[in-house]
C-alpha cells in the first residue's frame, strides 16, 4: 500500500502566463474578453505576477470575507483587485504598503458608470512580510498559443 507524502498535498496552480501588473490595462481586458464566454470547458486565463507593489489590502463585505487590493503600477497608476472569500487569510482588517506575488485573472469592474480592469486574485503570498497569507502553491506556466 502506498502512502501519500505531505509534499504531494501542496496545492498547485496552472497559470497561462507570468506577466507584470503593468500589462493589465483596458487593451488586455478587451483582448481577453474576445475568448469569452468562460466556463467549465473554457476557463478564464490565469496569470502570475511577482513582486507586485500594493499600498493597501483590506477586508471588505458585510462579513469581512473578501479582500480589496490596491496595487501600484510602475507608472504610478492604480490597479484595483478583489479576492473573493479570502478574508480569513488576512489576520488584520487591513495592511499598508508592501509587495506580494499573486495568481489572478483579469475582469472588468463596472462602478459608477466607469469600466476599468481589475485583478481577480485567486491566491497571494505577501513577500515584503515574508509571511504567506495562503498556502503558497507550486506554479506551472502552460504554453499559450499566440
Amino acid at each position: 500500500m502506498q502512502h501519500i507524502q505531505p509534499s504531494e498535498l501542496i496545492p498547485e496552480w496552472l497559470v497561462d502566463a507570468e506577466i507584470s501588473i503593468d500589462e493589465v490595462d483596458e487593451k488586455l481586458m478587451d483582448e481577453l474578453h474576445r475568448f469569452s464566454p468562460f466556463g467549465i470547458d473554457n476557463q478564464q486565463p490565469l496569470f502570475l505576477a511577482r513582486n507586485v507593489r500594493f499600498f493597501e489590502v483590506r477586508k471588505v463585505g458585510e462579513s469581512r470575507n473578501h479582500l480589496r487590493f490596491r496595487f501600484r503600477k510602475s507608472t504610478g497608476h492604480v490597479l484595483s483587485g478583489i479576492g473573493f472569500n479570502m478574508g480569513k487569510a488576512l489576520p488584520e482588517d487591513s495592511i499598508g504598503e508592501g509587495t506580494c506575488d499573486i495568481v489572478f485573472s483579469v475582469d472588468a469592474n463596472d462602478y459608477n458608470g466607469m469600466r476599468t480592469p481589475q485583478a481577480v486574485v485567486q491566491d497571494v503570498s505577501f513577500v515584503s512580510t515574508a509571511q504567506p497569507v495562503l498556502t503558497e502553491p507550486s506554479i506551472t506556466t502552460s504554453e499559450v498559443p499566440a
